[in-house]
């Protein structure tokens, strides 16, 4: 293969830039972008209306200056080997493929990434693949972790951050109680809205700690070390933040819970976490100087060795090389490069069709905020066998709360049982109601997915019925469910209330009858829609006995009846 030396002015990268991103390659990135262009819009409409996922616009910022910066250091470059691309693209190819089965945005995200690399192993090699390496990496961040792993990770380090708050807190004299995340005074309470909503810095922070690491090519172990420890220095700020808020509001009455000086504390606070990271890096830098293994070095030298070779050219030299494609592989090329447009095509053609089938009429299509405000006193009946309606309760929060922007609540009681009834939201997909009411100091007893059709027959969906317990004598029984624009209820996904690495994920040949299992799709709940929850919560001083519960799930039966049928009217 022949190969030519230019130097690295401004029109040189011009001319290698035309070189490489040759007119049908740039085509088929248009192709890969036209065909998961639905996923990726509604990934990021969901990631949207996540308040730890909001800033993910600056993470294709910062991916798109990491790509520019390691182009502008590329040296040597060729088309990779013709068995790695093979490769490459047999695993981008399925993976589109499962995504429009499964209709999964999350699985799309990550068959855009891998098509991606592909593309870039395809049209550059194995160098090129080197210097845009951060960048991938980078972009990463902005697929949110799966099957409710973040919200459970959220959790868990709200509560730990919470421990710590309430240690400082009776250090300094202050006498409270602890539920779940809340913190309780004899005449008031903090953390109550936020139940469920966890450390919305921590990714954010993660976010911001990997861009540095990546720009400053720091050390494979001390990368790590610096994200243990933004971990840490998140919980730390979290702490001092329920600390500084629970005093001055305690103390002098201040309006810190909530307003401008509420969102001006969290911003300060996140500042000061950001820079306690660098100080750590600072820390690091003191007692061991930056080596010759850099992240981007060790990626390249551990890419380099897994070929077989030991070869790394220096970014910054001041000449670099271009690779002229062979003849030969060039036709080759052409081949590959039509199968490939062609498969994405076909497979992207039903994506994009089945999505102009998905958005449904004008009629059934409401906003989840015009659907909640449709709610009145008598939306429920106020009597129904036996049962007894006593009162009616409207909530308001902020648009972006995690609990909803609105709560209508009715409240029953038949003999010495009482129940209330409420519809919540909205909120983007399914809604997992245990991990607020963990987070509001209930311990969770037992949870269990039902179908309605056993319920309610030849009805889609599912819901959830949860046992849990607050302190020795405080029991409630849970039923409920989250239903789509159109009334469509949601199937609850196990994995998404209790996570287990291994037990939870499917077998084998569960997931092959999951992928070739033939749904109507206009019969279910959308994942990636707008959604409000319809739940029944009973509370009482003894776990619940089986003729209760029978009742109260002949209660929740003819309240789901109600609520679907009218919102179809």
């Amino acid at each position: 293969m022949s190969q030519i030396t230019i130097t690295s002015s401004p029109d040189d990268i011009l001319e290698r830039i035309k070189h490489v991103f040759s007119s049908r390659w740039l085509y088929l990135l248009g192709v890969i972008l036209l065909v998961h262009a639905p996923f990726l819009v509604q990934l990021g409409m969901r990631m949207w209306a996540l308040e730890h996922y909001q800033f993910f616009p600056i993470i294709l910022v910062g991916a798109a200056w990491l790509a520019f910066r390691g182009y502008r250091n590329l040296g040597s470059i060729s088309q990779g080997k013709i068995i790695w691309r093979l490769l490459l693209w047999g695993m981008a190819l399925p993976l589109f493929l499962m995504a429009i089965k499964m209709r999964s945005p999350w699985i799309g995200a990550v068959s855009f990434q891998v098509s991606i690399w592909a593309w870039l192993y395809s049209i550059g090699g194995r160098h090129l693949l080197k210097e845009m390496l951060p960048a991938w990496i980078f972009l990463w961040m902005a697929v949110p972790l799966p099957l409710g792993i973040d919200l459970q990770l959220i959790q868990k380090l709200q509560a730990v951050a919470t421990v710590w708050a309430s240690s400082a807190l009776d250090l300094l004299g202050y006498r409270h109680l602890i539920e779940g995340v809340t913190v309780v005074f004899p005449d008031r309470s903090f953390l109550v809205e936020e139940a469920c909503s966890g450390i919305h810095s921590l990714f954010a922070a993660l976010t911001c700690t990997l861009f540095y690491l990546l720009q400053s090519n720091r050390g494979l172990l001390r990368s790590l070390v610096l994200i243990v420890a933004a971990v840490f220095w998140v919980i730390v700020a979290n702490a001092f933040r329920v600390i500084l808020i629970t005093v001055l509001n305690v103390q002098w009455d201040l309006p810190v819970v909530d307003g401008w000086l509420h969102e001006a504390i969290g911003l300060v606070v996140f500042v000061v976490t950001l820079l306690m990271v660098i100080s750590t890096d600072r820390l690091l830098l003191f007692f061991a100087p930056i080596g010759i293994w850099t992240l981007n070095g060790y990626l390249h030298a551990l890419i380099d060795r897994i070929r077989g070779r030991d070869f790394y050219e220096d970014p910054y030299s001041e000449r670099k090389t271009v690779k002229v494609k062979n003849p030969v592989r060039n036709t080759f090329c052409y081949l590959e490069f039509g199968l490939v447009v062609s498969l994405f095509l076909i497979l992207g053609a039903g994506q994009l069709t089945s999505s102009s089938v998905r958005a449904d009429s004008k009629s059934r299509q409401q906003t989840s905020i015009e659907q909640l405000s449709g709610f009145t006193p008598d939306f429920f009946p106020e009597q129904w066998n036996g049962w007894q309606r006593e009162d009616y309760e409207e909530r308001v929060r902020d648009p972006d709360d995690v609990n909803g922007q609105q709560s209508f609540i009715w409240y029953y009681r038949k003999g010495s049982m009482k129940l209330a009834v409420s519809i919540d939201g909205p909120f983007v997909g399914w809604h997992n109601l245990n991990s607020c009411l963990v987070g509001q100091g209930w311990e969770t007893l037992s949870r269990k997915n039902e179908k309605y059709a056993d319920l309610i027959a030849q009805m889609p969906g599912g819901f959830t019925r949860l046992q849990v317990r607050k302190g020795v004598s405080q029991y409630a029984f849970v039923l409920f469910s989250v239903f789509d624009e159109a009334g469509l209820a949601l199937d609850p996904p196990d994995t998404y209330l209790s996570f287990r690495a291994i037990r939870r994920f499917p077998v084998v040949g569960e997931f092959v009858q999951k992928l070739a299992e033939k749904s109507d799709a206009s019969k279910r709940g959308r994942q990636d829609a707008r959604t409000s929850q319809l739940q029944v919560f009973s509370e009482s001083y003894l776990p619940i006995d089986q003729a209760s519960e029978q009742e109260l799930r002949l209660f929740f039966k003819e309240m789901t009846h109600l609520f679907c049928s009218r919102q179809n009217t």
